[in-house]
């Protein structure tokens, strides 16, 4: 199975301490890793990010769920048989009651932190922001633009695209596909892949003009944080996702986006913003 159900191991400390502690290990052998990054796979953030909810849920006790990410930052890279502990801590102030701060690490270097929402419900949504587009749907080949291939590339269609503007597309969840092989069909689409597939739009959207699908050579895409993701209902199979991305700015190669993502006209993720990187492929390999 492409994303495991068992996303953290084994307790480091107590559940029930102030800073407990979980284990995650990421096996060469998991399936994500044939299209993430083909030629130098890595861990996708955005599983990273699950791993911290799913040891949130932990420590919350099973009461609630994942309702959304306040923010998180991306540090370096994480290459497959790698383990990462992470710790998590209770965010202390008003109305933070359910907000956790995680530390993943792997030995005594931060990967990723990031403050998960753990809440009994999902917010509501007051307004989205209307997309701007003109021109004729995207014609090309997405594959030509990303650095993402079966099981992992998860838009299947760019309906509009206003290079360097706005972007919309789409991606249609089937049972058949690779994370619910093992799962019931009722499940819910994975809130991680939900982010992943928003974000494979947005790149779609940044790298248009100067597409770059070879990690080993020229500037590859990366991930490089997230603010203010709500998740507002659940997706399952038969769903369409539609995906709303638009470019607030981009210093320096760093792209800041914001959007959301509807199923039949209703809003099941808002995005405040997300950051896209295009680095020297030597940053990600270390040549």
């Amino acid at each position: 199975m492409m994303v495991p159900t068992v996303l953290v191991d084994t307790s480091v400390q107590d559940p029930g301490s102030d800073s407990p502690a979980f284990r995650r290990s990421f096996p060469a052998a998991l399936e994500v890793f044939q299209g993430h990054y083909p030629g130098f796979p890595i861990v996708p953030g955005v599983l990273l990010i699950e791993a911290c909810a799913a040891a949130v849920g932990k420590v919350h006790g099973g009461a609630g769920h994942w309702t959304g990410v306040r923010s998180a930052r991306f540090l370096m890279p994480v290459r497959p048989n790698a383990e990462v502990v992470i710790t998590v801590m209770p965010v202390r102030g008003k109305n933070r009651g359910s907000d956790y701060k995680c530390v993943v690490a792997t030995g005594h270097d931060a990967v990723c932190t990031a403050t998960i929402v753990y809440s009994e419900q999902y917010s509501s949504v007051e307004e989205l922001r209307p997309t701007e587009w003109a021109g004729d749907a995207f014609a090309g080949d997405i594959k030509k633009i990303l650095p993402h291939r079966n099981p992992i590339l998860l838009i299947d269609r760019v309906d509009s695209l206003l290079p360097g503007k706005s972007i919309v597309a789409r991606k249609a969840v089937s049972a058949n596909e690779i994370f619910h092989r093992d799962l019931p069909t009722t499940d819910a689409f994975p809130q991680s892949l939900l982010v992943e597939s928003w974000c494979q739009s947005a790149g779609v959207l940044v790298s248009t003009e100067t597409p770059n699908p070879d990690v080993l050579a020229g500037n590859v895409m990366l991930f490089g944080g997230m603010r203010g993701v709500e998740f507002h209902d659940r997706v399952g199979p038969g769903d369409v996702l539609v995906h709303h991305a638009h470019v607030e700015r981009v210093v320096d190669g760093t792209a800041v986006m914001t959007g959301h993502t509807v199923v039949d006209g209703e809003a099941v993720m808002t995005v405040g913003s997300i950051t896209l990187a295009r680095r020297p492929a030597g940053e990600l390999t270390g040549h």
